[in-house]
């Protein structure tokens, strides 16, 4: 496809000249520094992995003696930890300042790029809804346009359902404005897995053996897995103080136990594992009574249409998770995960990890390759690293 200026110029009857912007000073503590734009405006630009992308740059800025800024609006969803300062509610002219100094701009494509470009400002441009050749830099070459693998076509609008932007793998982008620096540095990290669930907000699997009210579960609506361990005072504590949904397996919980606390409980999943104990239906109603949601899990399939009959009126629905690796995945593979297992003051990086008591200990942790660890395999960002990277 043309780019969107060469449209104009046909159909207007004119050339493009360069923007004339009458910048305005604005002071910076370092004169070597990348710039970061990460605007949240328009969804199907939203790129997700920017945290890790900074992470990925940060020795070789240590090194370089280079500062990564964070040029935004002031809205808090654009913050990513790690920057060495933000930038924002600035107006364009002192905006237009900093990106003419950057040694390097990352953005999606907006006028920020453009304007880049016009100053022969060095870009990486992601595109997340249009080719690369619509709105690439229109007076520079010095820029590397990175265009995720469609599915089908970009969606030319703000919603994209295939979140294509974030098949633009962050080591990608790092090494894209590293190139641009010193092409010489190459980074170490190649990424093997993006979960579908990795970048919605954590999901706290809290064992209610003990009571801690750690920082890490404030404002998080809690998954308390009593199928797990159970305390009752720490049960209680933690349904008085946090939003929760509860999870049971072959069993429910008294209705006494639950009026105290109804307020709080959100969501209550049963599993079955056997049809040997059938459930009082008056339970379900009195849970709605309660204004409860509740869900039946069932995790052999075997037994699933006999449940759905029995439990005709309830929302009833099979669990079937992976429980070996993937082929792609490799034995020596380290992950994130977004989904944290708490038990008292500990947290693991998995219902694996908390079964065998293994917390993490440095940066990289590793994967562990069992079926209890593979289930929660839509969670985990999973990549390959060698240990001297």
């Amino acid at each position: 496809m043309s780019h969107i200026i060469e449209e104009y110029e046909k159909s207007l009857g004119v050339k493009k000249s360069y923007p004339v912007v009458n910048r305005h000073f604005f002071p910076t503590d370092c004169s070597n520094y990348i710039l970061i734009s990460n605007q949240q405006k328009v969804p199907s630009k939203i790129y997700s992995h920017f945290l890790m992308v900074v992470d990925l740059l940060r020795s070789f800025c240590e090194e370089k003696g280079i500062k990564i800024y964070l040029l935004g609006s002031g809205d808090q969803k654009e913050f990513i930890q790690g920057v060495d300062r933000i930038y924002s509610n600035l107006n364009f002219r002192q905006e237009a300042y900093l990106i003419s100094k950057a040694l390097a701009l990352v953005s999606v494509d907006n006028v920020y790029t453009q304007y880049a470009s016009s100053q022969k400002v060095p870009i990486v441009n992601l595109y997340g809804n249009v080719y690369s050749s619509v709105t690439s830099g229109a007076w520079s070459k010095n820029k590397i346009d990175l265009e995720p693998t469609w599915k089908v076509k970009p969606s030319l609008s703000h919603q994209d359902p295939h979140f294509s932007i974030n098949s633009i793998y962050p080591e990608k982008v790092a090494q894209s404005i590293i190139d641009l620096i010193d092409p010489k540095i190459k980074i170490n990290f190649v990424t093997k897995h993006v979960g579908k669930s990795f970048y919605s907000d954590k999901v706290m699997d809290v064992v209610p053996t003990e009571y801690v009210n750690m920082p890490l579960l404030e404002g998080k609506t809690l998954l308390l897995r009593l199928d797990y361990g159970f305390n009752e005072e720490a049960f209680f504590q933690y349904c008085n103080s946090h939003e929760c949904a509860l999870i049971v397996r072959n069993n429910v919980i008294q209705l006494a136990k639950l009026q105290p606390v109804a307020r709080n409980i959100k969501k209550i999943i049963i599993i079955l594992d056997t049809l040997d104990q059938n459930i009082d239906l008056r339970y379900f109603t009195a849970l709605k009574k309660l204004n409860i949601d509740h869900q039946i899990i069932i995790e052999d399939e075997s037994i699933l249409n006999d449940a759905r009959l029995e439990y005709f009126d309830q929302n009833v629905t099979l669990y079937d998770p992976i429980k070996k690796r993937p082929d792609h995945i490799p034995e020596n593979a380290c992950f994130f995960s977004f989904k944290k297992v708490v038990e008292g003051s500990n947290v693991y990086e998995s219902k694996a990890h908390w079964k065998n008591r293994q917390l993490s200990v440095d940066k990289q942790t590793k994967i562990l390759d069992t079926p209890e660890y593979w289930e929660d395999l839509e969670y985990y960002y999973i990549y390959e690293q060698s240990e001297n990277s």
